[in-house]
């Protein structure tokens, strides 16, 4: 019976260790990806010129365009390249995290984008939105 019980007991202490190391690494590829992105905005910052920190908000939906153009992910017709994408998510995320990626992102790409040409690039706002919502919540629900 005593047996029984500690087996048991190194069962539940089993799951409840991969639950947290899960949690650790969901946390973990978030930060790193956090900070990729922190370098991508910053680069497009520079490269579209922008100077003061009022128009590098107004203009954050540009800047997303700009990391978005950078990896090839947008068309012509300004929605998200499903091939572009997926070859980035090959590239940027570990395998073990590829599938909860996919579930994240994946709602965003049917979201269509207006190539119309305004300094606030707004035609972007409600894939870029979808985007950095659904990536802020990249982790919810891992216990």
């Amino acid at each position: 019976m005593m047996k029984l019980c500690l087996l048991v007991t190194a069962c539940i202490l089993a799951v409840i260790s991969v639950q947290a190391q899960d949690l650790k690494s969901c946390r973990a590829v978030f930060s790193e990806q956090n900070r990729k992105q922190l370098t991508w905005i910053n680069g497009c910052v520079k490269q579209l010129g922008y100077k003061s920190a009022r128009e590098k908000t107004q203009k954050s939906t540009c800047v997303w365009k700009c990391v978005l153009d950078n990896f090839n992910m947008l068309n012509a017709d300004g929605n998200m390249d499903v091939n572009q994408y997926n070859h980035h998510l090959q590239e940027e995320w570990p395998a073990h995290m590829l599938d909860r990626a996919n579930s994240t992102f994946q709602p965003c790409l049917k979201i269509g984008s207006e190539t119309t040409q305004d300094e606030f690039c707004k035609g972007y706002d409600p894939l870029i939105k979808c985007m950095t919502r659904n990536f802020a919540n990249l982790c919810k629900g891992i216990k």
